[in-house]
């Protein structure tokens, strides 16, 4: 009987422990095989311990399916989505484990899905109007063009700040491009500059091109959102290198694999972004920006 015994645990221990070999400390979805995700899948993996496995979003319903039942029956200790297709495909459909998202602009999940907190792409609003400060310290009016976009996902952190009496906003609340066009001579006297956000309407090259003309026939300077668009014509831009996207993501993987709940963690904005400068449009409007500002950006345009 105690051989039977000794027999029937050593079974359940091999058993158990196959069963723990299958399963990933770490699983990282990746929206597609590019360059960007691939290098913010670098930076979390260079910041994390543990087994770290790496797979790219199906191609197709079943893959996707199949993908989602595995997760479920041989569930990571922390599952991180890579961009918007990864996070929109997969994480309403997992609900027991906790998910670390990054490289995705505006999250959108059940207000009760307590199993899911990462990191925006968009630049934390605190440190954005803290550069503008420092490389247009004379910039008292800040102009900020509100679409319904914007609205929805910014407007309450645009209010907060301005409650704080830390900086003064002209808002330009439209709604549609006509209404832009037809308004736009409303900031004129009454920003020092106009800050922009990631918005479709914005950023649409015809209607940014409009504002470039604008900015460009009244002197106030533009404040872009990324590479393209100052290389455009915008003064600065501020935005996330990919690799410290994944890197800050795997930090706040590291709080949950030391036992904090996602619930407890919140979703955070990018906090240490890179500067790119536009040094010709900086010249053209007789701004004085100092040789400091301008050796810390990661890339200047002449």
């Amino acid at each position: 009987m105690k051989v039977f015994l000794f027999i029937f645990t050593g079974i359940l221990i091999l058993v158990s422990t196959a069963g723990l070999g299958n399963c990933e400390d770490i699983l990282v979805i990746l929206s597609s095989n590019i360059k960007p995700y691939n290098e913010c899948f670098d930076g979390l993996k260079s910041s994390v311990s543990g087994t770290v496995e790496k797979e790219y979003f199906p191609e197709n319903k079943a893959g996707l399916e199949e993908l989602i039942s595995r997760i479920i029956k041989t569930p990571p200790k922390v599952l991180v989505l890579i961009g918007s297709k990864a996070f929109d495909g997969i994480s309403s459909e997992i609900r027991d484990v906790p998910i670390v998202f990054t490289m995705v602009l505006n999250p959108k999940f059940e207000s009760g899905q307590n199993n899911i907190t990462g990191l925006t792409m968009n630049i934390d609003l605190k440190v954005r109007i803290n550069y503008l400060k420092k490389i247009m310290p004379d910039a008292k009016k800040i102009g900020i063009i509100i679409t319904p976009e914007i609205r929805k996902n910014y407007l309450r952190k645009i209010d907060e700040l301005e409650s704080g009496n830390s900086c003064q906003f002209t808002k330009l609340e439209v709604e549609t491009e006509g209404e832009l066009f037809k308004r736009l001579k409303e900031l004129e006297g009454n920003a020092d500059c106009i800050l922009l956000f990631p918005d479709q309407m914005l950023l649409d090259e015809n209607n940014f091109s409009v504002l470039l003309l604008f900015s460009f026939q009244n002197n106030i300077p533009l404040i872009g959102v990324s590479p393209k668009y100052v290389k455009m014509g915008a003064l600065y831009g501020l935005y996330s290198d990919y690799r410290n996207s994944g890197k800050e993501a795997g930090n706040i993987v590291k709080k949950i694999l030391s036992g904090k709940s996602p619930a407890f963690i919140p979703i955070e904005d990018i906090k240490e972004p890179e500067l790119i400068f536009n040094k010709k449009i900086s010249k053209k409007m007789n701004l004085k920006i100092s040789d400091e500002i301008i050796k810390s950006a990661k890339t200047v345009y002449d």
